[in-house]
């Protein structure tokens, strides 16, 4: 694991205490937006299928669930349960 990255106060603050839904967090790109997100104090749940990522490609400090981002009852789930701030 990487140390975090410093960001400015503006944007820690900004972030600070919001929720991030990160799709395809277990891919390459989407691993490292998970990590991004936590480095700037959010809470993180990452969603992905694992059709073309790996599981420990996710931080621990996430949220994981294995789903499909066209399973619209998954998201209205995800949504409600977790109070999404950013997608």
């Amino acid at each position: 694991p990487s140390s975090p990255m410093e960001f400015p106060a503006p944007e820690r603050e900004a972030a600070r205490g919001k929720k991030a839904l990160v799709t395809g967090a277990a891919g390459f790109i989407g691993s490292h937006v998970v990590r991004h997100c936590l480095d700037l104090g959010m809470a993180v749940v990452a969603l992905d299928d694992l059709s073309g990522g790996f599981r420990a490609n996710v931080p621990d400090d996430a949220v994981f669930i294995q789903g499909d981002i066209k399973d619209a009852i998954l998201l209205e789930d995800l949504f409600s349960k977790h109070r999404i701030d950013f997608v």
